[in-house]
């Protein structure tokens, strides 16, 4: 069976490529292509079955952004969250595209800009050179290339099985302009939206976990790997806005003040963080117990500093991971896929869910708008925070607790609504789910 696979991206790069998922699936009949965009390009040009690079072009993505929000204002009515999505661009870009999705006249606009878009001819080239059966394409549910993917193999008559990435790709972006014959999720939840949301039918929607987290599960003791000599608690960094600096003070204020001996907190900023409406530069020298992360130090203050901007935006290997959860007494973070990952690992979770008084996007309104986040506050070894006065005690408690009676079982069970794990890894439950598709077993 010929099977071609698309990557878009170097996060998919690493989040696909370099953990393996394709190992067991790979073949002589296994091709793959890759965005132009794309900068680590080592690890394709030396694969005897790569066929080169599609073209995309910044005119079609200016076009296509108009699309897909467009398409998500229409669709408000399947998640709360493409509104609370859309409340964040400013009040000019909201009116252009409320006055293009009015009804009788957003028909006619995405008409003119799908023909504007045009096809992929490059990718529609591959397309047609291969003949695969099934094409492949990591996605965050919301790309140009996903909608190339999507539209060209549909007209040249090719199933597509899409891998959803993130946890909150399908409910929070928009959807499908063109819907894929088939998705590979997270887990429960995540088939639950694609079925409500995207209108997916539940026997073309495939639980197979993600291989971002795949190897935590198979890790022999990772709390022997020590990340640090000293223990720690490991605050979380967001991408969305969030007075961080503030939460890290009243912590640093909590632990210096409570008598705990030798624990320090531990500061890992998201590479992807957005700017802020408030002081935002974390200064090591300005606080008694929290220290950045030395993995990612260099990289934040060059960034901070106008340098190698681009740097600090690459995720870190998935390999640096487990060993820093692992150890961790807690992990504290405001609301983020970081809270699913310590819970792998059984480590308690303190979930900053307060009003910054800052930011539209702090906690409260994510818990409350990101519809990904329901039920994380019944998950056991999670507390929530929900007044930021209470930070400083709550923190304590937690921390407390954690020396106490040490890490609580259960945890990582608890995941499986939102994320499916087994023994076979990965790579294998890949590979049945395309042998399922290429097989015709499910119709289209």
């Amino acid at each position: 069976m010929k099977k071609l696979i698309c990557i878009s991206s170097d996060i998919f790069i690493r989040n696909y490529m370099l953990s393996g998922a394709f190992n067991v699936l790979e073949d002589d009949d296994t091709f793959f292509i890759v965005s132009n965009r794309v900068k680590n390009r080592h690890c394709f040009e030396s694969k005897k079955n790569f066929m080169g690079y599609v073209e995309e072009l910044s005119w079609r993505e200016r076009a296509f952004e108009w699309l897909i929000n467009i398409q998500m204002i229409r669709h408000f009515d399947r998640s709360r969250t493409f509104r609370f999505r859309f409340n964040r661009y400013p009040w000019s870009q909201r009116l252009k595209y409320m006055f293009a999705a009015l009804p009788g006249l957003s028909s006619l606009v995405m008409m003119l800009l799908r023909r504007h878009i045009g096809e992929n001819q490059s990718l529609r080239r591959y397309l047609k050179d291969v003949r695969p059966e099934v094409m492949i394409l990591p996605s965050a549910a919301v790309g140009l290339l996903d909608y190339d993917v999507a539209r060209e193999s549909k007209d040249l008559k090719i199933r597509t099985l899409f891998l959803v990435d993130g946890w909150d790709n399908l409910s929070s972006k928009t959807v499908f302009l063109v819907k894929p014959d088939f998705l590979g999720v997270w887990g429960p939840q995540s088939q639950a939206h694609a079925r409500v949301i995207h209108d997916m039918p539940q026997s073309r929607v495939f639980n197979i976990g993600t291989p971002r987290f795949d190897h935590y599960f198979r890790i022999a003791a990772p709390a022997r790997l020590k990340a640090y000599p000293f223990p720690y608690v490991l605050f979380a960094g967001n991408a969305i806005p969030f007075d961080e600096l503030s939460a890290l003070q009243a912590l640093d204020a909590a632990l210096a003040g409570s008598g705990i001996p030798d624990v320090r907190i531990i500061y890992r900023p998201h590479p992807w963080r957005q700017q802020r409406c408030c002081p935002d530069l974390f200064q090591e020298e300005d606080f008694k117990r929290i220290v950045i992360d030395k993995t990612v130090r260099e990289a934040y203050y060059m960034a901070a500093n106008g340098q190698r901007r681009e740097a600090f935006a690459v995720l870190p290997p998935l390999d640096e991971y487990p060993s820093l959860l692992a150890n961790a007494l807690c992990v504290v973070s405001p609301l983020s896929t970081m809270m699913i990952e310590a819970a792998i690992f059984n480590t308690p979770v303190l979930a900053l869910a307060y009003d910054d008084g800052i930011h539209y996007t702090s906690p409260h309104n994510a818990l409350r708008e990101y519809v990904h986040f329901e039920g994380v506050e019944n998950l056991p070894g999670f507390v929530l925070c929900h007044k930021k006065p209470c930070l400083e005690r709550t923190f304590l408690e937690v921390l407390d607790a954690c020396l106490k009676k040490g890490k609580p079982e259960g945890m990582r069970e608890s995941l499986r609504q939102y994320l499916f794990f087994e023994e076979r890894v990965y790579a294998q439950r890949l590979a049945d789910a395309v042998h399922v598709v290429g097989s015709g077993a499910v119709a289209i």
